[in-house]
């Protein structure tokens, strides 16, 4: 919700468009540019809206200009999008859990906001450690990985 706007998706008949309604229920836009984008997250400061689809495509979005701002690819592996993602509290960083090389094997991306581009990855050399969440906590200004380890398999 950014002053009052409702951000909606319909999955249903137009396979992932985004709409963003103003607060009386008129659509403003309608974002096209992912197929199958399903997640969001807005920014912080409510500047920004990111879109993951389940074809490994991140597409960003300027809530103040309604026009988008950068799309690219963070994986080839279909179903990506099942994976959590948060903006750090300042907005700065993207964290986006990642599947690379399969559907097995995680990381975790985390973006620059300026221009998107990629600042680090982390936990991408364990092939036993499987990420599926990222959360911050206000009150202790942590952020919390989970997930879990596979039995590494017995040779």
């Amino acid at each position: 919700m950014r002053n009052g706007e409702v951000i909606r998706k319909n999955g249903e008949k137009l396979f992932g468009d985004i709409f963003v309604y103003n607060k009386d229920g008129n659509e403003k836009i309608r974002f096209k540019d992912l197929d199958y984008a399903y997640s969001g997250c807005v920014s912080p400061n409510q500047q920004l809206l990111v879109i993951k689809s389940t074809g490994g495509r991140l597409a960003v979005y300027s809530l103040e200009e309604l026009k988008l701002i950068k799309k690219f690819r963070f994986s080839k592996v279909d179903g990506s999008q099942d994976d959590n993602f948060i903006f750090s509290p300042d907005g700065k960083y993207f964290f986006n859990i990642e599947r690379h090389s399969s559907s097995t094997k995680t990381a975790l991306s985390i973006y620059n906001t300026n221009d998107f581009s990629l600042h680090k990855r982390l936990f991408n050399d364990d092939d036993n450690l499987v990420l599926c969440m990222i959360e911050y906590d206000k009150e202790s200004s942590n952020y919390f990985v989970l997930g879990f380890l596979r039995n590494p398999q017995i040779k």
